[in-house]
């Protein structure tokens, strides 16, 4: 079992020592972040705890593998997502009515990218909306607390995808939700991110006199 999965009781002991050299060999040795919290023994995330803790920094092969990852994740998303105007208006629907316009921010990547977040009790409407625009099926997020607790189902295109999916879909939006697509296709243009951390009255400017909130807990991923 590896010395790294108990906490050290001083930073400065030779035991602690010797963990950080642990850490620093693994690190220096693999070239992405899953292969050295292998050869450690150890989650990720305690990966990253330890490597806050002694100060050490990612590789720079680590973080230019991360931005290869993104860019070929984004290559995958077609040109034309909606591929008919059935589906443009179905979407349309969806969006008016039980989705929303927001973004998140990737802490990792230092940026922030567009979200539609549908979020139904129906897994049968968001399972249809997943397969209109590509994506896997829904997942099961969480409850309602109460006395009505319900089952939530949600699928959130991101990135290009999702400004892809808002400008085909844009004539057939209406009412705020429009001026809402409009102002976020101009903010993510040409590629669905932006740079650093940006919320929701940075995107929308307050359309209406409403100040619209984004979802700004860090993303782990890219649809």
């Amino acid at each position: 079992m590896s010395v790294l999965l108990s906490m050290p009781e001083s930073v400065s002991s030779p035991k602690d020592d010797a963990r950080r050299n642990e850490l620093t060999i693994a690190i220096s040795n693999s070239d992405s972040p899953g292969v050295a919290a292998a050869k450690l023994g150890i989650h990720q995330g305690t990966m990253y705890r330890w490597m806050k803790r002694y100060s050490i920094s990612s590789p720079d092969s680590w973080t230019g593998r991360g931005l290869r990852n993104m860019l070929e994740t984004r290559e995958r998303v077609p040109a034309v997502v909606l591929a008919n105007s059935e589906a443009r208006i179905f979407i349309a629907t969806m969006i008016g009515t039980e989705g929303s316009v927001t973004c998140s921010y990737n802490k990792r990547q230092d940026q922030t990218q567009l979200v539609l977040r549908l979020d139904m009790t129906d897994r049968e409407w968001v399972a249809k909306f997943a397969a209109v625009v590509g994506l896997s099926p829904p997942r099961l997020e969480g409850r309602y607390h109460g006395e009505n607790r319900r089952r939530i189902f949600t699928r959130n295109p991101m990135g290009l995808r999702a400004l892809r999916i808002l400008n085909e879909a844009l004539p057939y939006l209406c009412g705020t939700k429009k001026e809402e697509a409009i102002r976020a296709i101009g903010f993510f243009s040409p590629s669905g991110y932006k740079k650093g951390l940006h919320r929701g009255p940075d995107v929308f400017n307050n359309i209406m006199g409403r100040s619209k909130r984004s979802d700004v807990r860090p993303s782990v991923g890219y649809r």
